[in-house]
């Protein structure tokens, strides 16, 4: 009886779009509750299904203070509808009304209803007997196979003593023995299973199940109807994607990380055309090239740069330091060294210039005011991959790695398909920043120069990538005994590419996005989260064409691992929904 209900609800579904599957699940369980608390009374069904399509919208004068909480206390929330509010749609209501006036009239039937759980689990044994997937029909131990199904179902495990018994054999110690361990085991279940708390995890588990089947519904599109491909993709379609990606689940660290003490350490540093944060460069006015993206996102959120005009001024470009050109590149491992100075293939800002020496001038390459030998971006990032090759096992430690050098090294390995050869020379890395912190709390700066004046009396040449690295072996060499910290903060590989990969979605992504920053539909922090989970506009729109407001909640709130997607926050779902609405 179920089904055919549910199956009705589910066509009403493309009528009334405020019957959602959850609205549908809270009307099956209602409805499931009537018929079990009412067996044998057709009267009460009759009452209680006139009350079951007033009483989500609301309407209490139809319901039994046996079971409505509400006639008690009107202000309590409904457990299992959106925001815990009664239903709005007075159409829904009638159609409602007019599906269970069916039911109503066969009350009679309905109350004589039994579960046919019992018959499930019945066919199951006899296809534990005798499976489908072999034909017995053919054979005369169907007939047993069948009987033995019957004996388990009534007498327990123990039919295999018994027709020993009957057959004048002795039945084995370890057959009695197994067959009593199964019987116990049996009774567990069971007592288990008709607990509260195994009924509520049964209950979890089954809307899991739903958000998850509703979830891939949104992100995949009609899969399987008449005309799929061709009512789905018509010219005039405004959606030219047809599937939503997935999220990626960060990588899970393991917790019995490696012994850096016994691996190789590669201290390691960079400098780059700018530094960690946007920065203006006035350029020359034969620029052309026009570009507007969005400036007020946050330090990495433009891939590459932005370029502003002005009738009256040249026009100006926005640099972000993660994507920033290496202009040198420095490592140490042990008294071997490795140091190159790159060739930039755009400009060094003011910024840049004035705290490293470097400026790029006329196709070369000067350190206060004296060209420096340079080579191409390939060639340097070749060399710095054949001196990893020299050992194995490398853990790269350098300081503030995590949030500069790492995306700029890896944005300029990309670019020049060497990523996967530097992915396997190394295992990791250890941000020094974070391991001072740990090692030595309540310090008032953590800048490189500062802890190497502090801790080790050393004073040098800043922002010089070869003496960065010099200085920083020896201040880790010198203050940091305990590994212990080291492993704490040291991070895999694949770790780091995840945030890297994220990190080029949301470049990607949040330029689509603009309308809805400037419309403070969402603020910046929300619109990076959507852009690095490998959402842009298009994608949300979709969502909210397939399934309106739950569509959009069921992508934000989809399981990435041990958080949410995007969120589970209504008020931000509520401002996205109501934003595309009227687009």
């Amino acid at each position: 009886m179920k089904k055919p209900i549910r199956n009705r609800l589910y066509e009403l579904k493309n009528k009334h779009s405020t019957l959602s599957p959850k609205v549908i699940s809270y009307i099956m369980k209602c409805f499931n509750y009537l018929i079990a608390q009412d067996k044998g009374q057709p009267k009460k069904i009759e009452e209680n299904l006139n009350a079951l399509s007033k009483h989500p919208f609301g309407d209490h004068s139809s319901c039994s203070t046996d079971w409505c909480r509400f006639i008690a206390d009107p202000s309590i929330k409904y457990k299992s509808l959106p925001y815990g509010k009664p239903l709005q749609d007075k159409a829904l209501q009638e159609s409602l009304t007019t599906l269970f006036q069916k039911y109503i009239l066969n009350s009679e039937k309905l109350a004589n209803l039994g579960s046919t759980q019992s018959n499930e689990s019945f066919n199951k044994s006899v296809a534990a007997k005798a499976p489908k997937n072999r034909f017995y029909g053919g054979s005369r131990s169907l007939a047993y196979r069948v009987a033995a199904a019957v004996a388990q179902k009534n007498t327990g495990h123990r039919y295999t003593v018994d027709v020993n018994v009957s057959s004048g054999l002795s039945p084995g110690l370890y057959t009695r023995k197994l067959a009593t361990l199964r019987d116990i085991q049996a009774r567990k279940r069971k007592a288990v299973a008709i607990t509260t708390e195994a009924k509520l995890r049964r209950i979890a588990l089954k809307a899991s199940r739903n958000q998850s089947s509703s979830t891939f519904e949104v992100r995949e599109g009609v899969c399987y109807q008449s005309n799929t491909m061709i009512d789905t993709a018509t010219e005039d379609s405004d959606e030219k994607i047809l599937e939503i990606p997935a999220p990626k689940n960060k990588p899970v660290e393991n917790d019995s990380k490696p012994d850096i003490s016994t691996m190789t350490h590669i201290y390691f540093d960079i400098e780059a055309t700018g530094l960690g944060k946007k920065e203006l460069i006035e350029t020359k006015p034969s620029l052309k090239k026009r570009q507007y993206l969005i400036l007020h996102l946050g330090p990495f959120c433009i891939e590459n740069f932005t370029i502003f005009y002005s009738k009256n001024t040249p026009p100006l470009v926005v640099q972000h330091g993660r994507t920033s050109h290496i202009t040198q590149i420095s490592a140490r491992r042990g008294l071997e060294t490795f140091s190159k100075y790159i060739l930039p293939a755009r400009e060094i800002t003011p910024k840049a210039a004035e705290v490293t020496g470097l400026t790029f001038q006329n196709g070369s390459l000067y350190l206060l005011d004296k060209i420096v030998p340079a080579v191409g971006v390939k060639e340097g990032l070749t060399g710095f991959i054949s001196f990893l090759e020299k050992s194995t096992n490398n853990v790269i430690f350098g300081h503030n790695i995590y949030n500069y050098d790492c995306p700029v090294l890896y944005n300029a390995l990309d670019n020049c398909s060497l990523l996967d050869d530097f992915q396997s020379k190394i295992v990791g890395f250890v941000d020094t920043l974070k391991l001072f912190k740990l090692s030595f709390p309540n310090l008032g700066s953590y800048s490189q120069c500062k802890l190497c004046d502090t801790l080790i009396n050393l004073s040098y040449d800043a922002h010089n990538a070869e003496d960065d690295v010099n200085a920083l072996f020896r201040l880790v060499n010198e203050k940091i005994d305990n590994f212990t910290d080291v492993q704490k903060v040291f991070q895999s590989e694949l770790s780091v590419f995840y945030n890297y990969v994220s990190l080029k979605q949301m470049n990607k992504n949040v330029p689509s996005l603009k309308q809805m920053l400037d419309d403070k539909v969402v603020t910046k922090r929300t619109a990076n989260c959507i852009a690095r989970s490998g959402l842009n506009l298009s994608h949300l729109r979709l969502a909210y064409s397939r399934n309106g407001r739950t569509g959009i909640k069921d992508i934000f709130s989809e399981p990435c691992g041990s958080k949410a997607r995007v969120t589970k926050s209504a008020k931000i779902i509520d401002s996205v929904s109501d934003f595309l609405k009227e687009l």
